[in-house]
């Protein structure tokens, strides 16, 4: 591969080339040196072009991550340097705002054909007058970091299994022994069941069994799936479906719990798998804090947000307020609250105060729930408990429909 002195080199007259692309801080050629230097050995890719988005100059990083050397890359356009396939999501297809940093993701392609997928800063430079003279690309490969993720995830809804494991067996064996022990008796009866009551109570508690599992394989299905289900979902069933999986659980540590739906919460749309991973951790939680006798309430609010849309470029060019629908779970306990810890170490991986704990459940709620534009925090409850909040935009009919 191709080495180069530097992403700015010099001009014919001596001078350091980074003068003409906003380096106008830079007076001396040590310190040139210096700025050289550090951009040829950071692991990230940059990139200099010209208004047009033509590549000027790259780091050895851009090379390495594209297979495309600076002698080749010289004059392409941006999305042809990345590879992207779509030049609409190539990063300096948006207009650029003056000197602010605008952050994206997309997806490009290496020379030997391998996906890139790629998060990328932009910004004009200037030169030495003020004057718009190009732009700076810098980018960084998250395929790797995204893999991670997935497999964080994985991880997290298998350790979740294994705490349902025991529930659900007490959850299947009760109704199954009912079953059971009903069958025999209907055996031993000489004539029908005239009533209908003794197939009546084998048919609900046969039937409870099949619902029981049906929730198991449905969650761990979701576990194996890379690529989420988006649906108009309604939150209230989930957080039911979730309390059914734990009824075992939360009777034998003798928890109340409640359920206050707002009829006007609005659905949201999003992957039930990933859903209900979010509400089982979250209750796992909310179980653990809480003691014998506690108490577990689960609310929901519509919340409205005002949002500004348009304004960001050539095609939409008058920026408007819009109020958009939100929905808002909380999820309480009255247990031993956060303490003194800040809340937000709660979501940092492998950050844990359960014995036996893994520290990932937390971090993997948060990362599904900004994947669907939502949030989540957790606050103390005044004088006693904690509450975890989830926040997501409200599904509207057709205009969040996914192709």
């Amino acid at each position: 591969m191709a080495t180069h002195r530097g992403m700015f080199g010099r001009n014919s007259s001596g001078v350091p080339m980074g003068q003409d692309t906003g380096m106008k801080n830079i007076h001396d050629s040590q310190a040139c040196d210096t700025l050289v230097a550090c951009l040829e050995a950071t692991g990230d890719g940059i990139c200099l072009t010209d208004l047009e988005g033509r590549i000027q100059r790259v780091n050895p990083a851009a090379e390495i991550m594209t297979g495309r050397t600076s002698g080749e890359a010289v004059g392409l356009a941006c999305c042809e340097f990345l590879g992207c396939g779509d030049r609409s999501a190539c990063p300096l297809t948006r207009p650029a705002q003056g000197k602010a940093w605008e952050e994206a993701t997309c997806r490009g392609t290496r020379t030997d054909g391998s996906l890139l997928v790629l998060r990328t800063r932009t910004r004009l430079v200037f030169d030495a007058v003020g004057r718009p003279a190009g732009r700076v690309l810098l980018f960084s490969e998250s395929s790797l970091q995204e893999s991670l993720q997935r497999k964080m995830v994985v991880y997290e809804r298998q350790a979740s299994l294994g705490e349902l494991a025991t529930s659900l067996v007490h959850e299947v064996g009760n109704p199954v022994s009912v079953i059971l022990g009903f069958a025999r008796l209907l055996i031993q009866q000489e004539g029908d069941d005239p009533g209908g009551e003794v197939r009546e109570r084998i048919f609900r508690e046969a039937e409870r069994c099949r619902r029981i599992v049906e929730q198991l394989l449905d969650y761990a299905r979701s576990a194996s799936s890379q690529n989420p289900r988006l649906v108009p979902l309604g939150l209230k069933g989930v957080v039911e479906d979730t309390l059914s999986l734990l009824s075992y659980r939360v009777r034998r540590r003798g928890v109340a719990t409640e359920v206050v739906w707002d009829p006007e919460t609005p659905f949201v749309l999003a992957d039930p798998g990933e859903m209900k991973q979010v509400f089982l951790n979250l209750m796992i939680n909310a179980l653990d804090a809480t003691g014998e006798g506690g108490r577990i309430r689960v609310s929901s609010h519509k919340r409205v947000r005002e949002v500004t849309v348009g304004g960001d470029s050539l095609l939409n060019p008058r920026a408007r307020v819009e109020e958009r629908p939100w929905v808002e779970v909380r999820v309480e306990n009255d247990g031993v609250g956060l303490g003194t810890a800040n809340p937000e170490q709660f979501f940092v991986p492998f950050f844990t105060t359960k014995e036996g704990g893994g520290g990932l459940g937390l971090p993997v709620c948060r990362r599904i729930i900004d994947e669907r534009g939502g949030g989540i925090r957790l606050e103390n409850l005044p004088g006693k408990g904690a509450c975890a909040v989830v926040e997501l935009p409200g599904y509207r009919a057709g205009a969040d429909d996914v192709p």
